[in-house]
């Protein structure tokens, strides 16, 4: 089996909620969807999550360069597609970072071979070890009244568990967190990411003020580079600390754990390059006894549906996962009220805050091509001369 053609797209997807947090406002999300296709007739289909420079450091239009003018021509084309370690090595090879791009070659490539073997990508992964999976919604930056009253909306939808924005003023963001706290109950797990807002000195003063009220962790209060900062934060502190931005890929959230900077790390396969290396991020995590919660980058279904089949190979936490951003891009609490998405049906179903086993074979879903033909970038296929 040899990789023939790889058909090639960018979707502009306006979103139903805006984005609001401490970077700023993303009313639009752009997307890579990869279709990779064998001589034997299987295709795979991926897209990778929202690419925004100020979060990824990619674009768009700089993720269709790079597919384009090299990993299709220099690795796909003539490639046998279960090779996939070989070739996700090879791509870092040619292009240092842009995991977000890589993301969509990998996801493709785990539909491809889940069709081809008649398996759910799950069963690539080691196979299912639960039934269904617990959600926690994540609160956008906004008035605190709002916040807490978005968060009751949620937990009443039978979310178990919230994560509230932060936006950097040391007041407010008390205030965000003491109003959403009052609107849950204190029974309801809640915890916060403030997306690098604060110094180490008003995270301390933020994190201390609020760890009354209960919070399982906070993440990412300080810059992705602010490692003095970090410890600072660690020493003043008896909060559960936890990382996204600067655990980026399985390079950067080694240094967080080997300085001891962190008891969580955030994890959305397309931010650490595709499911191969999300293995390798988890398991590392999972040696030096740090949890990884699973998420993706308010994508539409084929993200989600990556992170949801990897979320149940995972070994099993007690803590919810947040794989919940598809509804920022569709709107809606529960996917069965999605009607249309970049792929259907919407696999698998998340109902009542529970994320339930997904059906293959691959993600077990279909490329919505009137969809994206509707909100089109650029398309073009390209074959093997």
């Amino acid at each position: 089996m040899k990789i023939d053609r790889v058909d090639v797209w960018a979707v502009r997807i306006p979103y139903f909620n805006p984005i609001r947090f401490a970077f700023g406002t993303r009313t639009v999300g752009d997307y890579l969807v990869l279709q990779i296709y064998t001589d034997t007739g299987v295709c795979g289909t991926g897209g990778s999550g929202a690419l925004w420079p100020p979060v990824s450091g990619e674009s768009i239009q700089g993720a269709l360069q790079i597919v384009e003018e090299s990993f299709v021509p220099h690795v796909l084309l003539g490639e046998d597609p279960n090779c996939l370690g070989k070739i996700m090595d090879r791509l870092d090879r040619l292009c240092v970072g842009n995991t977000m791009t890589k993301s969509a070659v990998d996801f493709a490539l785990h539909d491809l071979l889940g069709r081809a073997r008649g398996v759910p990508v799950y069963d690539l992964l080691g196979g299912a070890q639960r039934d269904e999976i617990p959600q926690e919604w994540i609160v956008m930056l906004d008035k605190p009244e709002v916040m807490a009253a978005e968060a009751k909306e949620w937990i009443d939808a039978g979310y178990t568990g919230i994560k509230v924005k932060f936006g950097g003023n040391v007041k407010e963001d008390i205030k965000r967190y003491e109003l959403t706290r009052k609107a849950i109950g204190d029974h309801i797990g809640m915890c916060v990411d403030a997306n690098q807002a604060y110094k180490a000195d008003g995270a301390i003063q933020v994190t201390n003020a609020i760890e009354p009220m209960g919070i399982k962790f906070m993440e990412q209060a300080l810059h992705r580079d602010d490692v003095d900062g970090c410890m600072k934060l660690r020493k003043h502190t008896n909060v559960a600390l936890a990382a996204d931005e600067g655990a980026w890929t399985v390079k950067d959230a080694r240094r967080y754990i080997d300085f001891q900077l962190v008891d969580y790390l955030h994890a959305a396969p397309s931010r650490i390059g595709g499911l191969y290396r999300m293995k390798q991020y988890v398991d590392m995590g999972n040696a030096a006894h740090v949890q990884s919660i699973y998420s993706i980058y308010n994508s539409p279904a084929l993200e989600y549906a990556a992170s949801c089949h990897f979320a149940f190979a995972a070994q099993p936490k007690t803590i919810p996962d947040e794989i919940v951003g598809i509804f920022n891009v569709h709107g809606g609490k529960h996917t069965n009220e999605i009607k249309e998405s970049i792929a259907d049906p919407i696999n698998p179903p998340l109902i009542g805050g529970k994320i339930t086993k997904p059906k293959g074979p691959g993600f077990g879903m279909e490329l919505n091509v009137e969809y994206m033909k509707h909100y089109q970038l650029h398309f073009k296929s390209h074959t093997k001369k």
